[in-house]
């Protein structure tokens, strides 16, 4: 929660890895308020900001959007993504790394 959000925020990070409910082209979501605001909180100290998704994240929303691609530098997932998708991120300058 809210003390938690204060506490990051005293720290910078290198590199930062997330992993979050769902994918769509609209960004990215997760299950509760609490958890976006965590997330946020570690995206904004993070120089690097590495998002961890295996397919069955990719093109599944949930109840709270977190952010949008912006905010994320790399990718990294399981299978090829959608043409559709893959422009998105494209256009946001996130990487995307397929580790098979």
């Amino acid at each position: 929660g809210a003390q938690t959000v204060a506490y990051l925020r005293n720290f910078n990070f290198e590199i930062v890895f997330l992993g979050v409910a769902g994918i769509t082209e609209e960004g990215l979501f997760d299950y509760s308020f609490e958890d976006a605001e965590i997330k946020k909180t570690l995206v904004a100290q993070a120089r690097t900001r590495i998002l961890l998704a295996d397919n069955s994240k990719i093109g599944t929303s949930s109840a709270v959007r977190v952010m949008g691609f912006e905010h994320i530098d790399i990718l990294i997932t399981d299978r090829p993504l959608s043409d559709e998708m893959a422009a998105v991120l494209s256009a946001n300058d996130t990487e995307v790394v397929v580790a098979v």
